[in-house]
């Protein structure tokens, strides 16, 4: 986890952190799996996210349930009238 004083520490801006937060909520990954790649706490994603509601930026609702679309059948029906 980056801190203040390492060398590598970036802070970042609203615009960075809204874009973030959007891919968190609307990417395929579980936000904890999100936050663990790009070495981010749980606990500043909430921060951050409660900050930029305050300042009027739109931030979708977390996601519930699975992710993954139903499946589907496909099936070709022959319009052509010839058996």
């Amino acid at each position: 986890m980056r801190r203040k004083y390492d060398v590598n520490y970036y802070k970042r801006s609203d615009h960075e952190w809204f874009t973030w937060v959007q891919d968190c909520r609307i990417g395929g990954l579980t936000i904890s799996a999100r936050c663990v790649q790009n070495e981010v706490t749980q606990k500043a994603l909430s921060y951050h996210t409660r900050k930029l509601r305050q300042k009027g930026y739109f931030i979708p609702p977390k996601p519930r349930g699975t992710a993954v679309p139903a499946k589907q059948e496909l099936f070709c029906i022959d319009l052509s009238g010839k058996n």
